[in-house]
């Protein structure tokens, strides 16, 4: 077990994790009309990490990594060969050459549900839908992909520092006992696999109030697919997961909540078997409307 496999293992998974969309998303992700198991499955679209809707969150991961990668190869304890390596390493991150490496996906949860910034931003407040997940039943999800793990975002600069130094020096580790018998092996490569995995958890501390949790998973080519926005086409896989992973509706901002509280409980009693009317409630922050 490596030293970020480690560090995930320790984490301890929240009570419960939650997903804000708007009513396309709700009806898309309840009925998972492209699932493989849409019978038993929900889906939820999984976004490529290039191609996120921010992008300065990419920009920012990267930047940190290479820094941090410039300031190694400074370093007097480093012995000659990784010089040129960590350079590579630093390339192979920017312009993502490598094409054997599977492409990194994610999805994005918070442990906060009254952030009325989150309701704003990513509902449309029209009347828009905060759905609670069961973190157990995510994490259960990752054992069909061949890598996979969910995990809070690190906002944390001091944080994400100790995590990319412990990970780089176990690299340079590697490096070094396995060219005594593979002079062949490759430091720029091997880092390349592992700080592409750490990238996602690494977010600016202004985002902090955001308090997100996500899935990354590695896909082929061959379970992704491609949608439009009005700027570009984004590759996305539909992450499939058990019916009974929602198991709360929290609804924003509605002019008639009643009326919509017992149609959300007939969407529920087709799709979403943990969910009754009952677990259909308003937002604190809306209560008062």
């Amino acid at each position: 077990m490596n030293v970020f496999e480690k560090y995930i293992k320790n984490l301890k998974l929240p009570e419960k994790l939650y997903h804000f969309t708007n009513s396309d998303g709700l009806l898309g992700i309840s009925k998972n009309e492209e699932g493989k198991n849409k019978k038993e499955n929900i889906g939820i679209w999984a976004s490529h990490i290039r191609y996120l809707k921010d992008q300065k969150e990419f920009i920012f991961a990267f930047d940190i990594i290479k820094k941090i990668l410039i300031s190694k190869r400074k370093g007097k304890s480093l012995y000659l060969k990784p010089d040129i390596e960590l350079q590579r390493a630093i390339a192979l991150l920017l312009n993502d050459v490598d094409n054997d490496i599977e492409d990194i996906y994610i999805i994005s949860f918070t442990q906060s549900k009254n952030e009325y910034n989150m309701w704003k931003q990513y509902t449309d407040l029209s009347p828009g839908y905060c759905l609670s997940f069961d973190p157990k039943i995510l994490s259960d999800a990752l054992s069909n992909f061949s890598y996979g793990y969910i995990a809070s975002v690190v906002y944390d600069e001091k944080k994400q520092k100790e995590l990319l130094d412990n990970v780089i020096e176990e690299a340079i580790a590697e490096t070094e006992n396995n060219n005594a018998s593979n002079p062949n092996f490759d430091l720029s490569h091997n880092l390349y696999k592992k700080l592409l995995v750490i990238a996602p958890l690494l977010k600016s501390k202004e985002y902090k109030d955001e308090n997100e949790c996500r899935i990354v998973i590695q896909v082929n080519k061959e379970n992704a697919s491609i949608r439009k926005s009005n700027t570009a086409f984004l590759p996305y896989h539909n992450f499939e997961i058990n019916r009974k992973v929602i198991d709360e509706i929290t609804v924003g901002h509605c002019e008639n909540f009643e009326y919509l509280r017992e149609s959300l409980g007939f969407l529920a009693s087709m799709y979403l078997p943990n969910v009754n009317s009952q677990k259909v409630i308003k937002a604190k922050i809306f209560c008062k409307e």
